[in-house]
């Protein structure tokens, strides 16, 4: 690491993790678990996020063992072919999530400006992608900046909707609604909602070659941003469900913060909804940036490896020791996301959470069966973070095949394309 590369610190690796855990998942999971899950939403929130504990653990004990390392190195233990699955899976299936948050924060755009809604939303969302394939082509530092901007966007929202609950808790307003707890079943089914909206704690595993001091700073950062996540989404959610008497009946998220200015009788509705909707899109925005610039690195590990077509092309970076050939390579595949799929984010959170999950699994048992001399702490850790991820993963890719044939086609598509490329450079993984 050179003097001119400026690495990150531990308080900036942990918000590039927030912005990407709290993104757009919790704005649009607010009107989608209402309906889905009822009261069990928030209840959803916290059991996912105790299934998610042990996977975080594994994942930073993986992260203190493979220093400077990435997936692939992660899972190399198991098998090489393994290892290049899970980089692979994860670098696509990752840029899913980056199209969601992307489109979320145009959509809101348009409720801003309604003169925008003359432009169709994927223009607006092909046009901001390309805004931000430039701005992830910059220095390290002033992406820590644009990260600062967007995380204090976000707030303002989420922070006035726990308020407010609070107060109402107190006593000082009373509830609007009696709450509806649906079957437990129905909370199952906001499974792949609840896990969208917490990945991107193990996205830091990305920015190993920026951080200072990796081997300690990934599992810190992992874990500080975990705990603000699973505290956040759950009091947001079931705050949200409590203030609004008809949360689950709303068309989509765009109706869920009207609805609430409307409920708490708010002085100016319409200023307030654009202050709010402008935090979101904020929100969203950073999301989508932040998946782009620290997935960037694992587009760059596999060019690395000579694991990519075009492997020397891809592992050029400019003077500011930016993969910027990846970056736009992202920016493809986050194009051909939104196209294919013409913004449905349901579809697209759930193919995220599929691909990002087989990860997840990969890497636990990696911990679990292939990794010598570790405590018995340890190993029981990798045994429920293995089991963890098995259960989500299954609940993840029954949700898949239940949402068209579309989705799981897609699914396959991108693990026959990377069964081909391994099996092209199978002699392949000598580092440039």
């Amino acid at each position: 690491m050179t003097a001119q590369s400026r690495p990150l610190s531990l308080a900036a690796a942990t918000l590039v993790n927030l912005n990407i855990m709290i993104g757009s998942g919790i704005f649009i999971n607010t009107v989608i678990l209402a309906h889905t899950a009822g009261a069990y939403g928030a209840v959803t929130y916290a059991a996912v996020g105790l299934l998610i504990l042990p996977l975080m653990l594994s994942f930073s004990e993986l992260a203190r063992q493979h220093s400077g390392g990435s997936f692939y190195s992660y899972v190399a233990p198991l098998s090489k072919t393994w290892g290049f699955m899970s980089l692979w899976n994860y670098s696509i299936s990752k840029l899913a999530s980056c199209a969601v948050a992307l489109h979320v924060s145009m959509s809101l755009l348009q409720t801003i400006f309604p003169t925008l809604t003359t432009i169709p939303l994927i223009m607006l969302d092909l046009c901001t992608l390309l805004l931000f394939t430039i701005l992830n082509s910059f220095h390290v530092q002033f992406g820590k900046q644009v990260q600062l901007f967007f995380m204090i966007g976000k707030l303002a929202p989420i922070l006035f909707v726990i308020a407010i609950g609070c107060i109402t808790a107190c006593g000082s307003l009373p509830y609007t609604q009696e709450l509806e707890f649906h079957t437990l079943s129905d909370g199952i089914r906001g499974v792949p909602f609840v896990l969208y909206a917490f990945m991107g704690f193990e996205m830091v595993c990305g920015l190993t070659r920026a951080l200072k001091d990796p081997e300690r700073t990934i599992p810190r950062a992992m874990i500080i941003a975990y705990a603000i996540c699973i505290s956040l989404t759950t009091l947001f959610q079931w705050f949200f469900f409590c203030l609004v008497p008809y949360l689950g009946t709303l068309s989509s998220y765009l109706a869920a913060f009207p609805a609430l200015v409307h409920v708490l009788h708010i002085p100016n509705q319409h200023l307030a909804i654009i202050c709010m909707h402008t935090g979101i899109a904020l929100s969203a925005a950073g999301a989508s940036f932040g998946i782009m610039y620290a997935n960037a690195g694992n587009f760059y590990e596999l060019a690395r490896r000579k694991l990519l077509i075009f492997s020397s092309f891809f592992a050029h970076r400019n003077s500011l020791h930016t993969p910027v050939r990846c970056i736009i390579a992202e920016s493809v595949v986050v194009a051909l996301f939104l196209i294919f799929s013409q913004g449905n984010i349901q579809v697209l959170q759930k193919l995220s959470a599929t691909g990002v999950t087989l990860t997840y699994l990969l890497g636990a048992l990696t911990l679990l069966i292939a990794t010598p001399h570790i405590t018995r702490t340890t190993r029981f850790i990798a045994f429920l973070g293995s089991c963890s991820a098995l259960v989500l993963f299954t609940i993840c890719l029954s949700s898949l095949t239940t949402a068209g044939i579309a989705p799981p086609i897609c699914f396959i598509t991108i693990a026959a394309l990377g069964v081909i490329m391994k099996w092209y450079y199978k002699e392949a993984d000598t580092p440039l």
